[in-house]
């Protein structure tokens, strides 16, 4: 059963996270990244259609709020492995859609992709309702913030290869069987990215679990939060503004920037150096000063993404380049966001209903953010309006709206310019 880990325990063990955490990132790269909306696409899918399938890995995310407690009783740890283990047959089984597609038509390839997408969520969801009470578990917080940048560093070093030869392999006028060949080999990484959990401390079993009535009374306690409230509020604004971004910009760089989708794929080279050069420094600043500076202070740069997008020149490979690499900087607002979740907002001892609520809140916004911008951009596209200048716009106006939400939040590690200025000086004097 459930005993507290020691530091010691937690700092042994966090290689082993970092290396699950970067197999993880390189298998949903290939998979599920950039390369997949294109896959969609090369098959003949409208843009409604394709909103939906990325949308749906996201629609089964209130699963946790019925699943949590069965999930503490089991063990976090367990769930993880047996769920994330499984989903890696649903996601084998992506491959054969061209397959589908050629035996019985379109319609028939669509609704394939469907339910298997429907059942890999499934599984992703209940692991993932355990992901976040473990993590909350196994990472100290006193260095929680740099550890997820240096995590994040080596994971980039990782996929900076992997998208680089999946830039090349997806060159000019690429086929389904240059995607399928992309997505086979992030399959290669699916399995050992969970063998790597194995040796990760903590994830027991708790021994009084509620469930019932009793378990919706607690999820109903956590809504009574103001700081949560506001938390959910301000992470569901930026999940409907960003989520479908990794969707449909990749669309629009092919389909009005007039970049091939090799060069689309590997500009994610250019996010990725984005973020090595600066994640360091936001982690580090969220440990030293608070997260919600970080937090703002990246999303407010990440609201220039939209505008830049829609000033682009035509067939500009150096502006997308540009605009690549500093939406990668600007996505340090992440760590800021995860921060203040798991050292501030959410109690150690209420993690299971907080983390359900928030995990279900997050997959609602951000599944309905692709499916409602591809239904809303074919619609304005039938009506021979300006698809994407209206994406970007409604997407500028959702940050906007986010930032205001985070604005009010109380961070409970926040240090004030004041005591930082305090401490300067009794360094000085000593």
């Amino acid at each position: 059963m459930s005993r507290p880990l020691t530091d010691a325990e937690k700092l042994r063990c966090l290689p082993w996270e970092t290396a699950r955490f970067t197999l993880t990132r390189v298998y949903n790269t290939l998979l599920l990244g950039v390369p997949f909306p294109l896959f969609l696409s090369a098959l003949g899918l409208a843009k409604t259609r394709i909103g939906l399938l990325s949308a749906l890995i996201n629609l089964v995310a209130p699963l946790s709020l019925l699943v949590a407690p069965a999930v503490a009783r089991f063990g976090f740890k367990r769930t993880f492995l047996v769920f994330y283990g499984t989903r890696k047959i649903f996601a084998l089984l992506f491959l054969l859609t061209p397959w589908i597609k050629g035996q019985y038509g379109l319609d028939a390839a669509f609704w394939f992709v469907a339910g298997n997408m429907l059942a890999y969520a499934i599984c992703r969801a209940i692991a993932e309702t355990g992901v976040g009470p473990w993590y909350q578990e196994l990472v100290p917080n006193a260095v929680r913030g740099q550890f997820e940048a240096i995590t994040n560093m080596v994971s980039i070093v990782c996929l900076l290869g992997v998208t680089t030869w999946a830039g090349y392999m997806l060159g000019q006028n690429a086929g389904l069987d240059q995607y399928l060949m992309v997505m086979g080999v992030g399959l290669a990484f699916a399995i050992p990215s969970v063998l790597c959990a194995l040796p990760l401390p903590g994830g027991a079993p708790l021994a009084q679990t509620p469930g019932g009535r009793l378990h919706f009374q607690h999820l109903a306690e956590s809504l009574r939060d103001g700081n949560f409230l506001r938390y959910l509020a301000g992470t569901g604004l930026a999940a409907l503004a960003t989520t479908a971004w990794s969707t449909f910009v990749p669309l629009y760089l092919k389909e009005e920037g007039g970049i091939d989708a090799g060069t689309v794929v590997l500009l994610g080279n250019a996010t990725l150096v984005g973020t090595l050069v600066s994640n360091y420094l936001w982690g580090w600043a969220a440990d030293r000063y608070g997260s919600k500076p970080v937090l703002l202070l990246g999303l407010a740069g990440t609201a220039l993404l939209p505008v830049g997008w829609m000033l682009m020149p035509q067939g500009s490979e150096t502006w997308a380049l540009g605009l690549a690499c500093y939406s990668g900087v600007s996505a340090g607002w992440g760590i800021g966001a995860n921060r203040i979740l798991f050292a501030g907002v959410m109690p150690p001892e209420k993690r299971v209903d907080y983390w359900a609520v928030f995990y279900a809140w997050t997959g609602i916004t951000s599944g309905a953010s692709p499916l409602v911008a591809g239904w809303g951009m074919d619609l304005l596209q039938r009506r021979g309006l300006p698809t994407y200048s209206c994406f970007f716009g409604v997407s500028l106006a959702l940050v906007g709206m986010s930032l205001i939400a985070f604005s009010g939040l109380r961070d409970p590690g926040a240090r004030s310019l004041r005591g930082w200025l305090g401490e300067r000086f009794r360094r000085t004097q000593n």
